[in-house]
């Protein structure tokens, strides 16, 4: 069947080129590694600024909020990370596009939206504040850990978005590596007594939506 869909079109005309992003996005984190029971997706939300150098390249930094991640109330952080991607916001037309069923055109259509893709990687250091006290049932109560307050990840993510004129909307994906594996739970079965330990997960993946602006 026959749909019609905006496709980008690269090879016609770019829009003005911004310097700068300003962008905000929130979301969750869940952990890699064997931390069950008391492991759980933790919520984060990041406030960014992006200096582009050219259409392709730039540096990104600004501040990342966890909140109850496994063995701490929070951490901030300070990104510092090297963008690469797009850039430039390419213009669009309409073109017709064949697909064989109505659900296979759709999703040619919403794909045809994303006009703005990028990869980033760099480090993340900050400071982190323990959990002091925590239950999960009534069977298990645990404690945080740490051991220094200071934390470092190493990042990488992948970025896509639809941008119209200066306004983004943003949907991010990414992974965290522990650099200082420092915190973590000492755990308290109620029915035995015993204690058992939580560390630190070895990373973490996240995933979050958001909004940005160029000028």
């Amino acid at each position: 069947m026959l749909t019609v869909a905006a496709i980008p079109a690269a090879a016609q005309y770019s829009r003005p080129f911004y310097d700068n992003e300003i962008r905000v996005i929130s979301g969750t984190y869940s952990a890699t590694g064997h931390t069950d029971p008391f492991d759980k997706s933790a919520y984060y939300c990041e406030a960014l600024f992006t200096k582009y150098y050219d259409a392709n390249l730039g540096f990104r930094t600004g501040f990342r909020y966890v909140d109850d991640d496994l063995g701490i109330s929070y951490f901030y952080g300070l990104p510092l990370n090297v963008v690469y991607g797009t850039g430039k916001k390419f213009g669009q037309d309409v073109s017709i596009m064949e697909g064989e069923s109505f659900g296979e055109s759709l999703f040619i259509f919403f794909l045809s939206l994303i006009n703005s893709a990028e990869v980033s990687a760099g480090l993340t250091p900050g400071y982190l504040e323990k959990l002091s006290y925590g239950t999960r049932d009534d069977y298990y109560h645990y404690l945080g850990r740490v051991k220094g307050q200071f934390g470092i990840t190493a990042d990488v993510g992948l970025g896509l978005g639809l941008v119209i004129g200066r306004i983004g909307i943003r949907g991010d994906i990414g992974y965290h590596h522990n650099l200082i594996r420092n915190y973590g739970v000492a755990v308290t079965d109620l029915r035995t007594g015993s204690i058992s330990t939580r560390k630190t997960p070895a990373g973490r993946f996240s995933a979050g939506l958001g909004v940005s602006f160029r000028f």
